[in-house]
């Protein structure tokens, strides 16, 4: 008797579990098989600033790429909270830098921080172009800071080697998972909470858990608000060209959500867009409305990486269009593209890839990589 109690428990469990583990198996393609696309068209850029770039964004009148980047990759392995990364000595600042590259010679320049920015390690990264001062450069960035993540706020001027500071937006009961931020305004921004819980017993369990936990939050100018709940790992977060719509890459799912900016700032989620990669961040090419977003394929091989940089990470760039075939007629919004994967010989753990809208070349970070990766002919 005892053992067919046991054996119909065994049978009850391993049935509310098969659903759960095969989602996750499925996610975070645990037997994929690396591949390589276009590696042949890419060559690295090598400097030593350009190193550990996470995030990055055109500003297409200055022809210029603005990139977090954590500069000394033994930094972000001691501080790294998106990680659970917390070994950092308080006594040593961070040095990480907003690099602007310059696209027409690919010479980067380290702009110089305001004072009130002591130290810097940076994450997600947004701009947008002064709607009243076209030289001018609104810049969003994540720092994670010893006693708690924040968003600072920048202003550069086109062709200066140093930064302005607007403010420090700082709110630890509502942004305290900060991953990625995008400016609606000078002091006006979108960010993601990547995860809802703290600690990391409950931050690993809301990932392996696939619970819908993070969040949107808004803010403008000291009044905060939550602008979107109920997301699987917020990630990466961009604008539309207007900034009408707001994209979310939910890394989990793994998905991009859109959402309707409504006039109180909070978001109407209005649809999704599957992907076939656990996406990170997601940069737009505004002349044409494409989306660009670094994707992992392997999600145990990222964690591996994570921890250990000489394990190949491997990685894909996506580009998501809108579909203008017959087939939109019967409910294909979408076309997705890979435009480069790599095996993670060439380049692993791509969190951002960035295409300069003139030349149509693509430049591809990650996390803790060594270096750029500038590739030329894989977008047409």
């Amino acid at each position: 008797m005892l053992c067919a109690v046991v054996s119909s428990l065994l049978v009850v469990l391993a049935a509310l579990l098969a659903l759960p583990v095969y989602q996750i198996v499925t996610v975070i393609r645990l037997f994929s098989t690396p591949a390589n696309l276009h590696n042949d068209r890419c060559v690295p850029l090598v400097h030593p600033l350009l190193v550990g770039c996470e995030d990055g964004q055109v500003h297409i009148p200055s022809n210029t790429l603005y990139l977090a980047c954590a500069v000394n990759i033994t930094e972000r392995d001691n501080w790294f909270p998106g990680g659970d990364r917390r070994k950092a000595d308080p006594a040593i600042p961070a040095h990480g830098a907003i690099v602007a590259l310059d696209l027409a010679t690919n010479i980067p320049t380290r702009l110089a921080l305001p004072p009130a920015v002591a130290a810097f390690s940076p994450h997600g990264l947004g701009i947008m172009s002064d709607p009243a001062n076209p030289s001018l450069v609104i810049i969003h960035a994540v720092n994670h800071r010893i006693n708690g993540s924040v968003i600072e706020m920048f202003e550069h001027t086109v062709g200066s080697a140093a930064l302005a500071h607007l403010g420090t937006a700082s709110n630890q009961d509502i942004l305290y998972n900060i991953n990625d931020v995008v400016p609606v305004g000078r002091t006006a921004f979108y960010a993601t909470n990547d995860h809802g819980t703290r600690g990391i017993v409950m931050r690993k369990l809301e990932v392996y858990g696939r619970f819908a936990w993070a969040s949107v939050v808004h803010y403008d100018s000291g009044k905060w608000k939550v602008a979107a709940k109920e997301i699987r790992y917020a990630n990466g977060i961009t604008s539309s060209a207007d900034g009408s719509h707001i994209y979310v890459s939910a890394l989990t799912t793994p998905e991009i959500r859109v959402y309707n900016r409504r006039s109180s700032n909070t978001l109407q989620f209005i649809g999704s867009i599957k992907l076939p990669y656990i996406p990170d961040n997601i940069n737009m090419d505004t002349t044409t409305g494409d989306l660009y977003i670094g994707t992992f394929t392997n999600g145990l091989k990222l964690q591996l990486h994570v921890f250990d940089h000489s394990r190949p990470c491997p990685s894909a760039i996506l580009r998501v269009s809108n579909n203008t075939d017959m087939d939109q007629f019967y409910g294909k919004k979408y076309n997705i593209q890979t435009v480069y994967e790599t095996d993670g010989s060439q380049i692993s753990g791509t969190s951002l890839g960035v295409v300069d809208p003139t030349t149509k070349r693509l430049y591809v970070s990650g996390i803790f990589t060594p270096h750029l990766l500038v590739c030329d002919g894989v977008v047409v």
